[in-house]
């Protein structure tokens, strides 16, 4: 059988269904709830540092999220800890999908520090399908760092101002083969920060999820 840390490490992404209980849910889509009339472009509120999460977010990701990213992530994670995390809301008619990109071509320009590996959480608030949002990846176009166009935040598409160089051979590819991943409330996504990835727009309902982000040495 293939643990979820080798499924991770083949991929640079694994999903853990039902990693969260309904309770559990409840308690953090009212979080993210409460953060709906402070989204920034995109549909996303975004908290820099672990410390500025609300109580909720905070709790689950330096818990439950914590021990979660310790069953997945290679054996060497040493000093392993959440830096930060985000809101996410996506919205029918107004926010595009993400498109794809890698987390790494932020560089020294995102959040965590140079020497130092990271890997984000998506907790699926909301089912989540080809029509509602879902995640896509392209584990097949490997884990080299691809070109990125960098735009300024206020006009990149959907929020993110890295993304594939559009009408490259790997944008191309990665719009060609991407897997979907569906999912349900409750469902956690581990993603690496070397994977090609984004998502659907959410064309017919709104998609809700939490995303805190872990570094380590």
């Amino acid at each position: 059988m293939v643990t979820l840390r080798q499924a991770f490490v083949e991929s640079g992404y694994v999903v853990v269904r039902q990693a969260c209980t309904p309770n559990q849910v409840a308690a953090l889509r009212a979080e993210v709830d409460a953060a709906r009339g402070e989204l920034e472009k995109g549909g996303y509120r975004i908290w820099a540092t672990a410390e500025t999460l609300p109580p909720t977010l905070r709790e689950w990701s330096e818990t439950h999220g914590l021990a979660l990213a310790r069953q997945v992530l290679p054996a060497e994670d040493r000093g392993l800890k959440c830096i930060g995390g985000a809101a996410i809301l996506k919205l029918p008619g107004r926010h595009d999908g993400t498109p794809f990109h890698q987390d790494d071509a932020y560089g020294n320009d995102g959040p965590h520090r140079p020497g130092r590996r990271a890997c984000a959480m998506w907790i699926a608030l909301s089912d989540t399908d080809a029509r509602s949002g879902a995640m896509r990846f392209a584990p097949s176009l490997g884990f080299e760092l691809l070109p990125h166009d960098i735009v300024p935040r206020e006009s990149a598409p959907s929020g993110f101002e890295r993304f594939l160089t559009p009408g490259t051979p790997a944008e191309r590819a990665a719009e060609r083969v991407a897997e979907s991943v569906p999912m349900r409330p409750g469902d956690v996504l581990a993603i690496g920060s070397r994977v090609v990835h984004g998502s659907h727009a959410a064309s017919d309902a709104e998609r809700m999820a939490f995303s805190p982000l872990y570094e380590w040495d």
